[in-house]
């Protein structure tokens, strides 16, 4: 009953989700989770991927400023968002329509996790669940300069463009976690594993990942209440 999320900046994680979950045997939802999600609330997968990873209409403008003004941050280990800042949340059914969406997507990834065998991409996986009995949170990264010629090639876009789009995807889920989750996405205290994926070719790092999880498994110990405990 393995559960793994795998989080990871735009153009650093490739397929290593399929390959971990292909070595496992185990389910992988990535995209699927915006269309569970537009069922369980009720609305069009449109609506579910203004919110999915994004801090509404005031952080999309909000980027646009910075990147227009100069002022968006390249540097893969410093971000737009200082630990200490303040977010504007919106006001009105926005904001009522961002509970649902957060309740709706905490409610959806604890029912992967309680299927087990599961391969979670993304969404705040390892902030949700974060206490999750023997679940195996892992990030990958990789130098922005190598993301930003692997968009640049799946995307068909210049170094110009790929690069605007990887600053803005890096800003954007560093604010939506920090809104929603109160953690920074780059903070090292939410992974047990974290690769840099330049280094490896993507069948060695899902090797990795593979062997993390039977260790872990292995290592696993019964808490007074029941709970399993990862050493």
């Amino acid at each position: 009953m393995t559960v793994i999320t795998i989080s990871g900046q735009i153009g650093a994680v490739g397929d290593v989700p399929k390959q971990v979950g292909r070595m496992l045997g185990s389910r992988v939802v990535d995209d699927e989770i915006v269309s569970d999600l537009a069922r369980r609330l009720g609305w069009t997968e449109a609506d579910v991927r203004g919110f999915d990873e994004r801090v509404g209409g005031f952080f999309e403008r909000l980027t646009r400023f910075l990147d227009t003004a100069g002022l968006m941050q390249v540097d893969a280990g410093a971000g737009v968002w200082s630990p200490g800042a303040t977010f504007l949340e919106p006001s009105g059914p926005l904001r009522t329509a961002e509970e649902r969406f957060i309740k709706a997507l905490r409610d959806q990834l604890i029912e992967y996790a309680g299927e087990g065998d599961v391969v979670i991409v993304g969404r705040g996986g390892a902030a949700i669940l974060s206490e999750w009995p023997l679940a195996l949170h892992v990030r990958l990264d990789c130098p922005i300069e190598d993301r930003v010629r692997c968009v640049a090639m799946k995307e068909l876009l210049s170094r110009t463009e790929a690069e605007r789009l990887v600053r803005a995807s890096d800003a954007q889920r560093e604010a939506w976690h920090r809104h929603y989750f109160g953690v920074g996405y780059r903070t090292p205290y939410l992974y047990g594993l974290t690769l840099n994926t330049r280094l490896m070719r993507p069948e060695w790092v899902a090797e990795i990942i593979c062997e993390a999880v039977s260790e872990a498994v292995n290592e696993a110990a019964v808490l007074p209440d029941g709970r399993m405990l990862v050493h």
